[in-house]
């Protein structure tokens, strides 16, 4: 029995979608049936893209892309979904994805931009590892760490799929931002529209401005941040604005070998706001010991950043 055609499969990853969100309805519901109802291939093609979700897309990753043990419960979860009940994201071509898959890669103070086959363009931050491997039916990407920008291109016939922590991104032609920081995600949304699917919480749909942040527990935050700051990576800038300088050297910390240690809590409280270009680690440590009561002490070719007592003690 030949396989589904590639129409049909590409309409059953676009039915696990639209399942997912929160809008659905009765209506979505009845939809599908008659859908599944009026071709024997329509519930093969689901099974199968479901199918591929079990191997793929259902399973945790670390920091690093290490794959754990798949949860027992996928494949019930995917019988609620053939019954008309919350669905879960197709994997298709996940196979195929591994067959073909090609790696992109930055290290600390890197970063790189490509143009992908379809049309797509991507630009990889410092320290980040993203898999990308075009089928028929989708483009699919791994992003195991670090954070890219896609500029995502047309297709008609394949969904773009960022898989990223344990959720993932279906981005239509859109201009957006998409961190992994260990477990936590990060998507931003420039431009355009994306799906955020996750198991099991029910899938979210950005809209241009916005941001969705979840957390490694699952907990989830959605906003609309000032975008300036957030895309500012992308010319070779980190903005804070009247942030702690513990984050504020987290981030810079990304992006240089010479790293900066706060070791007092109170320092790491201290506020800080400006422009400064990332991977000089150097510059913005001078800077913030002339801005606040603190001064640098170099360790094994680091800096620390410590209070200086005196000078907080004349304000």
């Amino acid at each position: 029995m030949p396989p589904p055609s590639e129409q049909i499969q590409a309409e059953a990853v676009a039915w696990l979608i639209r399942l997912q969100r929160d809008q659905r309805g009765a209506g979505d519901n009845a939809a599908f049936r008659a859908w599944v109802a009026a071709d024997p291939d329509h519930a093969v093609a689901f099974e199968a893209v479901s199918e591929n979700w079990d191997i793929t897309g259902g399973l945790p990753r670390d920091l690093r892309g290490a794959v754990l043990a798949p949860s027992t419960s996928n494949r019930a979860n995917r019988r609620k979904v053939m019954a008309g009940g919350v669905a879960m994201l197709a994997g298709a071509g996940a196979l195929a994805f591994w067959r073909s898959a090609r790696t992109f890669q930055t290290e600390v103070g890197e970063q790189k931009h490509i143009a992908l086959d379809d049309g797509t363009r991507i630009f990889l931050d410092t320290d980040t590892r993203l898999d990308v491997g075009f089928g028929e039916t989708q483009r699919t990407t791994y992003l195991h760490y670090g954070q890219v920008n896609f500029q995502v291109a047309p297709d008609p016939i394949r969904p773009f799929v960022v898989n990223a922590a344990k959720a993932k991104v279906i981005a239509a032609p859109s201009n957006i931002d998409v961190r992994v920081d260990g477990q936590q995600l990060s998507v931003v949304l420039v431009k355009g529209s994306a799906d955020i699917i996750r198991a099991p919480a029910p899938a979210e749909q950005l809209q241009a401005g916005e941001r969705l942040v979840i957390g490694p527990q699952g907990s989830s935050r959605r906003d609309r941040p000032v975008l300036a700051s957030l895309v500012a990576w992308q010319t070779g800038q980190a903005i804070f604005e009247d942030g702690r300088l513990g984050d504020a050297a987290a981030e810079m910390n990304r992006y240089s070998n010479v790293k900066l240690a706060i070791p007092e809590s109170d320092a790491r409280d201290f506020k800080v706001s400006g422009v400064y270009s990332v991977g000089d680690n150097i510059a913005f440590a001078n800077s913030v010991a002339l801005l606040l009561p603190v001064r640098l002490v170099q360790t094994d070719g680091n800096i620390e950043i410590v209070v200086d007592k005196a000078r907080q003690a004349r304000g």
